[in-house]
């Protein structure tokens, strides 16, 4: 991983940092983060707990996972490929899906914390932040190498917005 070195001509992904960052804690419940994920119209949002020490992220890929017939989402390579062959209606599927999704919504954010994706750290540098960023396809949160504290997000708009000299 390049890192951010003081002095010499690299970048720090902190030029493209948003601040605040928006997050919710871990015992912030499904329907809580899904009405902040569409006041911010964002896909994810850091999970941090109650000193915003940073602990992973939750998103629309665990609602979209938990809503898809558990068949279709086994480990890769073992889930279906195609739904096609599944010929509900409109109204069965929206019924059903909505049934499916206010289960969800008493459910805490913890519960489905995704803590796989790394988060970026301060000294990491913009062509890191970028390189990151396509390869989890989401945005990502900046943290304190020493506190692992959230300090920060990095989105695809906010790396957009400083190349094109646009505001995010």
């Amino acid at each position: 991983m390049q890192k951010y070195h003081p002095g010499r001509n690299t970048v720090s992904c902190l030029s493209v940092m948003l601040t605040p960052p928006v997050a919710v804690r871990a015992d912030t419940s499904v329907t809580e983060a899904i009405d902040l994920m569409f006041r911010q119209r964002v896909r994810t949002l850091p999970v941090v707990d109650a000193q915003d020490v940073y602990q992973g992220l939750f998103g629309i890929q665990f609602l979209l996972k938990e809503l898809l017939p558990r068949a279709a989402t086994l480990d890769p390579g073992r889930g279906m490929l195609d739904l096609g062959f599944m010929q509900d209606t409109l109204d069965d599927v929206r019924s059903s899906l909505k049934e499916r999704l206010a289960a969800l919504y008493p459910q805490r954010v913890g519960t489905a914390v995704h803590r796989e994706i790394a988060p970026l750290s301060v000294q990491d540098s913009l062509l890191e932040a970028m390189l990151r960023v396509y390869q989890a396809g989401c945005s990502l949160p900046v943290v304190d190498e020493k506190t692992h504290k959230l300090v920060g997000i990095v989105s695809h708009w906010s790396i957009l917005a400083k190349l094109t000299g646009r505001t995010p």
